[in-house]
């Protein structure tokens, strides 16, 4: 009867961790969550509001935008945590053709580190 018990602990263990795993698996295109947190990037024309949630609200949410040749910074930006959400928008006008990778942070925690891609063309972007 042990052994039996111990056979259902163990595969309901493993049940949790593949749904873990499958749950973290879910795209990141245009928005990402995990943990406590989410990320969405909505582009049009020249500008990209970026918004999300997260269950901490005791501290900021750090923003940083890398462009497709060699990860360049392009920029970097702490965002105040309002009602569990926060935003903001960035000018994509001025930057060159590529695939560009908004990541959020917050905390040293890695469940609160989320990044999304947006495709710029001709100083614009209509990823959402």
């Amino acid at each position: 009867m042990n052994s039996r018990r111990y056979t259902m602990t163990s595969l309901s263990i493993v049940f949790l961790a593949l749904t873990i795993m499958s749950v973290s698996a879910i795209g990141q295109n245009a928005y990402a969550a995990g943990g406590g947190m989410s990320l969405s990037a909505d582009c049009s024309g020249s500008s990209c509001d970026i918004s999300g949630t997260t269950d901490r609200n005791d501290e900021p949410v750090m923003l940083k935008v890398t462009g497709p040749v060699f990860d360049n910074l392009q920029t970097i930006d702490q965002l105040t945590v309002s009602g569990d959400s926060y935003s903001t928008t960035i000018n994509v006008s001025g930057l060159d053709d590529g695939t560009y990778t908004i990541a959020v942070n917050q905390g040293t925690s890695g469940k609160y580190n989320l990044s999304v891609d947006i495709d710029v063309s001709g100083g614009s972007s209509d990823s959402s």
